[in-house]
């Protein structure tokens, strides 16, 4: 009976140790963030990092010190739950695999939170980041290319092991806006691709300099010689022999929308205006 009251008892001390522990830590998470987050209601890109810094801490430091606290029953009990702890490792594979993804990602340090990413077919800004999983606010779909579509998405740790991760923060302000028209084969635009190239530096002109600027910022950053950022229109065909008009060209990110309606309504205005009643009458 004393042997039993003594295991017991080191049982009951340990199970306060660990709700004390958790207490205390839980108390120490909940005080920083409110000192971080303080009285804003948006968080900027650094206040979001140190939310995400102080989950991950926390959950470290609980998870280091229950080991402490349970290590010398865990030893007691080692030979005895293994077959257990195989029995495990199989059920927690994607929790395992999320863990792991969390190391590559802290190794390669790919992004930060505030960044624009592309992960496969996924785009968006990183807002969170923990030890199982990424968040991003969407950006793209029906409202725009370049602009948050109000979707949030979560994924999971493991999708860094077998999918490639593109960091496009450099044209989070800026952006190369690619710009496609594809028109009947019924007039020759190929004449028309001078005056559309002076169109477009029109366009740009606003945001030239800026641009300039910044490009050679990126390339000096990045040691990539990227593309200039002065427009460049092109006329290519499609599979099906219709015409192809692309242009391309370095713009402000917010801008982005603006300049693809503007480039579509330079481009089709040219069309139509060198469309014949004849070739109209001809196509109906």
């Amino acid at each position: 009976m004393p042997e039993v009251s003594f295991w017991a008892e080191l049982l009951s001390n340990r199970v306060v140790s660990s709700i004390a522990l958790v207490a205390v830590i839980a108390t120490l998470r909940i005080l920083a963030v409110r000192v971080i987050r303080g009285h804003k209601e948006i968080l900027s890109d650094h206040r979001r990092a140190w939310l995400a810094r102080i989950r991950n801490a926390t959950v470290i430091f609980a998870l280091a010190g229950l080991v402490l606290i349970w290590l010398p029953s865990l030893h007691a009990f080692a030979l005895s739950i293994t077959a257990f702890a195989v029995a495990l490792v199989i059920a927690t594979k994607e929790l395992i695999l999320c863990l792991s993804g969390t190391v590559l990602r802290i190794v390669n340090q790919p992004f930060e939170i505030g960044d624009w990413v592309e992960i496969g077919n996924l785009r968006g800004e990183v807002v969170d980041e923990n030890m199982l999983a990424t968040t991003l606010q969407e950006i793209g779909g029906p409202v725009g290319r370049f602009e948050y579509s109000g979707k949030t998405i979560v994924v999971p740790n493991s999708i860094f092991l077998t999918t490639p991760v593109q960091n496009q923060n450099f044209f989070k302000k800026w952006v190369y806006l690619e710009v496609c028209v594809v028109l009947e084969n019924d007039v020759n635009m190929r004449r028309e691709l001078a005056a559309l190239e002076q169109e477009m530096a029109t366009l740009h002109e606003p945001h030239a300099d800026l641009a300039q600027r910044y490009s050679a910022m990126i390339r000096k950053r990045s040691g990539i010689n990227i593309a200039e950022p002065h427009p460049r229109v092109t006329l290519t065909t499609t599979d099906i022999g219709k015409q192809r008009i692309d242009v391309t060209l370095f713009c402000p990110t917010p801008n982005a929308f603006e300049l693809e309606r503007a480039i579509n309504d330079a481009v089709l205005r040219r069309y139509w205006s060198l469309r014949t009643p004849e070739s109209t009458s001809t196509k109906a």
